[in-house]
């Protein structure tokens, strides 16, 4: 075997000691011959425990089949030439993704084998991977948004129609409980399309400042009820004061998602580790998700289940990507997790081996200053009929059209119908008298509600909009919007609310 020191003539150390490249010397069968310094910065080995090695040893077993053949090819000829991207085991353990150059020298009496000039690329393939998950998840999302913007529609006037039935029926009517039913049934489905909007950061939100362990310890006699008597939970919070900037709803989404997922890993039981704390990030930390610099609070789910190996973790908040049985799970819950935790500025962490569990770690930026909740959280205490008012309806899904026309028609008001932005401009100019209200869709065909409303405002000074979406990338306040699905009592009372208050 060939040492360090026959290659000080053709491979001068003085000239590769601090080169960022690691240059290594292997024999045909992958030996390894020679390895340049740098190999230590990079690997944690010295060149010293390498030599004499095969090579083959340290890659891994998937990534073996591709750097045997650019070996092979290097070897068909003389200054034969390859390159191959693969996994190294670093002494640590750990995998580190290396990047090589081989030439084929094993004619040169002086070297005697293929020179390989290696540089360590895991910080690149990180940030590569982050880019094409983030693109992909983008992509996803607004699909979901469009997917559930179709939904909202229906819901609604599933929701409104059944809730007209009930009011019809009267509670003795034997038709009153298919009703409720068919009510309930919507109202999940409804639930499963605010999961997909959650996924895809365009639900409407209230973020406000939040105590992480304050939610923690609210939830603390659920989720033992959640996990049932097999499985242990230990809390440990150590952010007491500790607030960040989310809507508090959404996050115990993120906690009850989390510590179900646990659960589900340990169908046989276990310990269940929830655990807060303060984190202080100063850059360039590995495995941070391109988090700037600053104060955050983590919170971390552990549990004792089988854990995940690469090609699970790798989809792992892709929507509907699921490992459970059928029907035991939608795929959502991590998913919605990711766009919870990214709107507000945050990351997650997985850390799992196969057997030796699995911890997800939330990062959340330490918050400061936020707003107060708004009084529409509050019922109203307002009169529900109109006085004759005049409202323009702007609604291009004919369903829900024809339910807020009903219901605006019933309760007192006078209603013009359009069925987009473009009708609604039309009806306005040929219409002299005053109109009091616009209540409008945001996503319309040909004209949507935002622009409508900033037309007609030109036209009609003064005039009260209120907006209606299913999902909306336009940037309204909780004042202005109507979120669907809503029942019909919620139009009447909120369009009387703007009525009323004129400011």
């Amino acid at each position: 075997m060939a040492g360090s020191g026959e290659f000080g003539a053709a491979l001068p150390l003085a000239l590769i000691a601090h080169t960022l490249d690691v240059i290594s010397v292997l024999a045909p069968d992958g030996t390894i011959l020679f390895e340049s310094p740098t190999v230590h910065r990079w690997t944690g080995w010295l060149p010293a425990e390498l030599q004499g090695r095969n090579g083959f040893e340290l890659i891994h077993p998937d990534d073996l089949p591709a750097v045997r053949q650019a070996l092979a090819t290097c070897l068909t000829s003389p200054g034969g030439q390859a390159t191959a991207t693969y996994r190294l085991r670093h002494k640590d353990g750990s995998w580190r993704w290396i990047e090589s150059l081989g030439t084929n020298q094993v004619q040169d009496p002086q070297i005697g084998g293929i020179v390989l000039s290696s540089r360590d690329v895991t910080e690149r393939r990180t940030l590569d991977d982050q880019l094409r998950h983030a693109q992909k998840m983008d992509a996803v999302g607004r699909l979901a948004g469009g997917v559930a913007h179709d939904f909202n529609n229906l819901l609604t006037a599933i929701l409104g129609y059944t809730a007209l039935l009930e009011r019809d029926l009267g509670a003795d009517h034997p038709g009153h409980a298919r009703a409720h039913e068919i009510r309930r049934a919507a109202e999940r489905a409804a639930a499963l399309t605010r999961q997909l909007l959650a996924f895809s950061r365009r639900a409407p939100a209230e973020a406000r400042l939040v105590r992480v362990d304050a939610v923690v310890a609210d939830l603390d006699r659920m989720l033992h009820r959640l996990i049932g008597e097999e499985i242990e939970l230990v809390t440990s919070l150590a952010a007491e004061h500790g607030r960040v900037l989310i809507d508090p709803g959404r996050l115990e989404q993120v906690v009850v998602n989390l510590v179900v997922n646990a659960r589900d890993a340990m169908p046989h039981g276990g310990h269940l580790r929830l655990s807060t704390a303060y984190v202080r990030l100063h850059g360039g930390e590995p495995r941070t998700g391109g988090l700037r610099p600053g104060s955050y609070i983590s919170l971390a789910v552990s549990d004792d289940g089988e854990g995940m190996d690469e090609t699970v973790m790798v989809r792992l908040f892709e929507p509907f990507f699921t490992t459970k049985a059928p029907g035991r799970g939608t795929g959502l819950g991590l998913s919605v997790i990711w766009g919870i935790v990214h709107e507000a500025g945050g990351t997650v962490l997985v850390d799992s081996r196969p057997g030796n569990g699995s911890t997800f770690t939330v990062l959340l930026p330490l918050g400061q200053t936020g707003p107060e909740p708004s009084p529409l959280r509050t019922p109203l205490p307002i009169a529900a009929s109109g006085g004759g008012e005049t409202i323009l309806l702007a609604e291009d899904e004919p369903a829900v059209r024809n339910l807020l026309n009903q219901t605006l028609t019933s309760a007192g008001y006078r209603v013009l119908v359009a069925v987009d932005g473009e009708a609604a401009l039309e009806l306005s100019g040929g219409y002299g008298g005053p109109i009091d209200l616009l209540l409008t869709d945001v996503v319309m065909p040909r004209l949507g509600g935002v622009d409508l409303a900033t037309q007609l405002r030109r036209r009609r000074p003064g005039l009260r909009v209120l907006f209606m979406t299913g999902y909306s990338d336009a940037e309204l306040s909780d004042e202005q919007v109507l979120p669907k699905p809503f029942a019909p009592s919620l139009v009447i009372a909120r369009v009387r609310h703007m009525l009323l208050h004129r400011g």
